[in-house]
């Protein structure tokens, strides 16, 4: 049971970690030069989305019925507590993220400001 549990996780982890793994591979022998947008505008965007995609969960748990759901070992969970958890979740993992980056993001812009 554990090790189906551990497979689950680390079978998607492995994965994300080979594309990304040869994605900077191939990056690193292009010889082009990479610039990257210093205005805040730029790094703003994903942070702004970011935010959206956390927004899902509390709308899913505050809107969708609450429904019986069943998983293969028979036991009933309810929807709404599932929901609830990933706003739960969300909220303290995402929301801490985007509100980290946007205080980075704003402590670059005082310094280049400043010079």
């Amino acid at each position: 049971m554990v090790w189906r549990a551990l497979e689950n996780f680390f079978g998607p982890m492995l994965t994300m970690w080979l594309a990304f793994h040869l994605f900077s591979v191939f990056v690193s022998k292009r010889r082009l030069p990479i610039s990257i947008p210093a205005d805040a505008s730029y790094w703003g965007q994903p942070i702004v989305f970011w935010l959206l995609i956390v927004l899902q969960f509390p709308l899913l748990a505050a809107i969708a019925p609450s429904t019986q759901l069943i998983d293969a070992t028979g036991h009933v969970w309810s929807s709404s507590d599932l929901f609830q958890s990933m706003a739960l979740v969300s909220l303290f993992t995402m929301i801490f993220t985007a509100c980290l980056a946007w205080l980075i993001l704003a402590r670059q812009r005082e310094l280049i400001k400043h010079r």
